[in-house]
């Protein structure tokens, strides 16, 4: 089972776990609160670094032969996703699926909507 994104501090994850002695439950958050549900399995990610974004990205849009102009585009975009593996990945599945758009046109585009592309990826994996 998996929490992702559960930064509610009013909201009480231990309502949904499953009462069982099998299986797993991830929880991904930004609330250091939600240690007390598993204080022995506590682990802080850290960001990205550039080049850990850089490599997801160019992964999951399976694009690794860039244009100068494509590379600096792909770099100003995971700068402009923060450096969030899961909208890299969701913007690479994009691009990869979409192999006619450039990283320049998709940037381009999330530049001009971004809230539209944000609330998308947020709709998606409610």
């Amino acid at each position: 089972m998996i929490f992702d994104n559960s930064d509610n501090p009013d909201l009480d994850l231990w309502k949904f776990f499953p009462v069982c002695s099998h299986g797993n439950i991830f929880i991904r958050s930004q609330n250091k609160a939600c240690i007390k549900y598993a204080p022995e399995n506590f682990y802080r990610v850290e960001e990205m670094s550039n080049e850990e974004s850089f490599s997801v990205l160019l992964k999951a849009s399976h694009r690794f032969h860039l244009s100068e102009a494509e590379h600096a585009a792909a770099r100003e975009l995971i700068r402009e996703l923060s450096h969030l593996a899961l909208a890299i990945v969701q913007a690479g599945g994009y691009l990869n699926h979409h192999q006619h758009v450039k990283f320049c046109q998709y940037l381009e585009s999330f530049k001009q909507d971004k809230s539209r592309y944000l609330r998308k990826i947020s709709v998606r994996f409610r």
